[in-house]
């Protein structure tokens, strides 16, 4: 099995909302250094998840290009329905002698015709991925646009009974930052889709230009209060940088848009409506929603393409151009 061709760089239309146009200083898309390089991938072809062989939702039965069958870890799961069987795979072996799988699931295809001229488009399929894609921006200083300079940056660090991914200080003042991985997108009006509905596919409206969604999921936990949500603990987080948000401190909510298809992101065309309003609340505090977009190539190169409109805050939503 050969792996997905590998796409031309594409640019927007135009700017990708207010956010974007901060970004549009630094190098093109064309021109940029990749933001992450994910090493040697190995093509592959998704047959079932869970394994057959290991009946765990985070292991997978993949078919690997020269035909033989192996096991690879899923850290992302289902990715809203891209991770299902036939889906193309791009895998990085395990080192590890120990490990119940020889390879990990790094790179997912997703052909889509709402991918457009990205089609088809590589998902990031590791949650880990958005919060080393972020370390990298915040090295180069394209996060600098909208969190303004820093000094220094600490991950993982614990600030009262919250631990950020991202403390970020300049001086007196202090960002934290907490990071999300997105790899969902809405779909156009007039999709017909034979997912099975767990998914919920979210339709946009026209005139259509794709959407990345989050948080894409059921409903299956519970906050305080008894109501159903999606992440009881992204709800946390929302809640944790409102309360931690003062004059000096200010708390960020960073989405990595983990796929190169999309022009903004939806937070309350969501799932879980209680997030969007969660996040809106939390906005209306004090604390910041900011979201870039990265381009997966096939040879797991990353490419920063800059900030994306959201729809976070009790305005309507920024749109973006189409890509």
């Amino acid at each position: 099995m050969d792996s997905l061709p590998k796409r031309k760089p594409a640019t927007a239309a135009g700017g990708l909302a207010k956010l974007s146009r901060a970004a549009e200083a630094g190098p093109s898309c064309a021109d940029a250094a990749p933001l992450l390089e994910l090493g040697v991938l190995v093509p592959a072809v998704l047959v079932a998840r869970p394994s057959k062989v290991i009946k765990s939702p985070y292991v997978a039965d993949v078919r690997l290009h020269d035909g033989t069958s192996a096991l690879a870890h899923a850290p992302g799961m289902e990715l809203g329905g891209v991770c299902v069987p036939g889906a193309q795979l791009l895998l990085s072996r395990n080192g590890s002698s120990k490990a119940k799988t020889a390879y990990a699931i790094q790179l997912v295809g997703c052909d889509e015709a709402e991918c457009g001229v990205r089609r088809p488009t590589w998902v990031g399929a590791s949650p880990l991925l958005a919060n080393r894609l972020c370390a990298a921006a915040l090295e180069r200083g394209l996060l600098a646009p909208v969190l303004g300079p820093h000094t220094a940056v600490r991950p993982e660090a614990t600030v009262g009974d919250m631990r950020v991914d991202f403390l970020v200080t300049n001086g007196a003042s202090t960002t934290l930052l907490e990071v999300k991985s997105v790899v969902c997108a809405d779909y156009a009006p007039d999709t017909v889709s034979d997912k099975p509905k767990r998914y919920q596919l979210i339709k946009g409206v026209a005139p259509y230009h794709r959407a990345a969604v989050f948080p894409v999921g059921v409903r299956g936990q519970k906050l305080d209060d008894g109501r159903a949500v999606v992440s009881e603990r992204a709800i946390k987080h929302a809640r944790e940088l409102a309360a931690l948000t003062t004059a000096s401190t200010r708390g960020v909510f960073m989405f990595v848009v983990n796929r190169g298809d999309c022009a903004r992101l939806l937070l309350r065309g969501s799932s879980c409506p209680i997030f969007g309003e969660e996040v809106a609340q939390a906005v209306a505090k004090g604390i910041a929603v900011y979201a870039f977009r990265v381009r997966w190539e096939g040879d797991g190169r990353a490419f920063f393409e800059g900030m994306l409109g959201t729809d976070a805050g009790a305005g309507p939503a920024r749109t973006g151009d189409a890509i």
